[in-house]
């Protein structure tokens, strides 16, 4: 009885030095990355737009300065990287796709490198050591750090691959990371899916660019141009289980339909359509949206105003600048359409 209680006693230290030494290595290879990362900005003309440092969340405010924005549901430690654009030529903001790549490629080749010395260093320390939970430790430690490695390298070729591809999601996805690394829309020159010549586009792929394509036309207020995307998107199937994109967009129709073309009976279906994620939606966009609905839909103006002010005093929780712009612009709308409502 006694040597099954040591064995079992002795297994649960083992497993529990290996889950130890994988989840060390596991936040360490990620600070390594970080470090390989913040190397090569600079060179790159890139930037970090947002940190999570052990699960902390930092983001750079209005004054350009770095801020506590919560903590994420892991304690995962990530660099969000974007471009530097107020450093960068408009060329360069223009071919920013290849140096991105490229920035990538280093990152993960580097950090495989790394991971695959650390991992032979583990084995060969391993051999000298007699103890078997110290064994167990260094083992898990070297295996989780090669894990990363390779997997660091599979997720840069996913990546690269998809965002480079000759569809309609790839060149959707294009002008999504440029938008998110701090280029304006305004400046992309997005043209309408019919113009773009890439042909067999499924359904997804075009909701994927309606998406993104919905935003130019709104803040560079080409009008036309967005009642025809949006007539276009309304022929596609809806789809049985709705995607993030597919909710992103049913809260932008809601959107559209309490402002550029009012129509109570579309803005009351997308808005259902939408569910539970408008409702919960507290971010300055959300209450913009919802503050629209509540004026020209519900025709309740102190609830309108209520919106507004939720949204105006939100807008610092964007981590880009260029978002934060955006929604200003947006949500000066609202304002406007608050000061000359008639009841």
């Amino acid at each position: 009885m006694e040597t099954v209680s040591y064995f079992l006693t002795h297994l649960i230290g083992i497993m529990f030095a290996g889950i130890i030494g994988s989840f060390i290595a596991l936040q360490l290879s990620m600070l390594i990355k970080l470090g390989i990362q913040a190397l090569f900005l600079k060179p790159f003309k890139l930037l970090f737009k947002e940190l999570s440092i052990f699960g902390l969340k930092y983001y750079k405010n209005s004054d350009n300065k770095w801020e506590r924005n919560g903590r994420s549901k892991n304690y995962l430690t990530i660099g969000d990287v974007g471009i530097d654009v107020k450093n960068s030529s408009e060329e360069e903001i223009k071919t920013s796709d290849k140096r991105c790549n490229l920035f990538l490629v280093l990152v993960a080749m580097i950090s495989l490198i790394i991971a695959v010395a650390v991992f032979v260093g583990c084995i060969v320390l391993r051999g000298n050591i007699t103890l078997d939970i110290i064994r167990a430790f260094v083992l898990l430690f070297g295996l989780t750090f090669l894990i990363q490695g390779i997997t660091g390298v599979g997720i840069t070729i996913y990546v690269i691959s998809r965002t480079n591809s000759n569809t309609l999601s790839g060149y959707a996805t294009r002008a999504l990371n440029k938008y998110k690394s701090g280029v304006p829309l305004q400046s992309m020159d997005l043209k309408p899916e019919k113009e773009l010549n890439i042909g067999n586009s499924k359904d997804f792929e075009r909701s994927m660019y309606f998406l993104i394509y919905f935003s130019y036309c709104d803040l560079c207020e080409k009008f036309d141009e967005l009642e025809e995307a949006v007539k276009n998107y309304e022929k596609l199937k809806t789809p049985d289980n709705a995607s993030s994109v597919d909710i992103a967009i049913y809260i932008n129709l809601v959107y559209y339909y309490s402002y550029h073309n009012i129509d109570p009976e579309k803005a009351h279906m997308y808005y259902e359509r939408a569910g539970k994620h408008l409702d919960q939606d507290k971010d300055a966009n959300g209450m913009r949206i919802k503050g629209f609905y509540q004026l020209n839909i519900k025709n309740d103006l102190e609830k309108a105003k209520e919106c507004l002010a939720n949204a105006q005093a939100s807008i610092d929780t964007f981590s880009v600048p260029v978002e934060r712009e955006n929604e200003r612009i947006l949500i000066a709308r609202l304002s406007g359409a608050i000061d000359k409502y008639q009841g």
